[in-house]
């Protein structure tokens, strides 16, 4: 009797050190994801920010201080919502209709995908897209895009190794 009890309690420490261990992981891949938005941004601001995209008013400018992230459950659900004096806005299908209908001409938006492993590397894309309303359906244009590499540092955590902009 005591052999089983002994097994069970056995049994649990280890499902318990699986699930701890498991939801560590998971805690950790949103922050991969905000400091991918983080990185993102800041790159895309230096380099792009004094250009005006609106295409002569046609579209809404980019704003690199506020800007605006399709939700990606599992991705952005815990990113970043503000650093540097930058503020980011997340925004599901709904959100982005009713942007549209406030401003009623294009505006950017930042789709972030998920990390891919490259070697001992993590990949993230992080698109910038041109939201318009077409017969009756959201559309979405791929314009410019921001491609992360992430490496494990010696505290065992991914930092950002480059930022690499390109665009169409």
């Amino acid at each position: 009797m005591r052999a089983a009890a002994q097994g069970v309690a056995l049994s649990a420490l280890v499902l318990f050190s699986f699930v701890n261990s498991f939801g560590q992981s998971a805690t950790k891949v949103p922050n991969l994801y905000a400091r991918a938005i983080t990185a993102s941004i800041l790159q895309m601001e230096r380099e792009w920010g004094s250009i005006d995209d609106s295409d002569q008013g046609e579209r809404t400018r980019t704003d690199y201080r506020h800007m605006l992230v399709l939700k990606n459950p599992g991705l952005t659900d815990d990113a970043v919502r503000s650093f540097d004096g930058h503020q980011v806005e997340y925004l599901d299908e709904r959100a982005v209709r009713e942007r549209w209908k406030e401003l009623k001409k294009p505006f950017s938006v930042l789709r972030v995908f998920p990390a891919k492993a490259d070697g001992g590397l993590l990949r993230v894309l992080v698109q910038v897209e041109w939201v318009c309303f077409e017969d009756d359906r959201l559309r979405f244009s791929i314009s410019d895009w921001s491609n992360l590499v992430f490496r494990k540092d010696v505290g065992a955590d991914w930092v950002v190794d480059s930022v690499q902009l390109g665009g169409i």
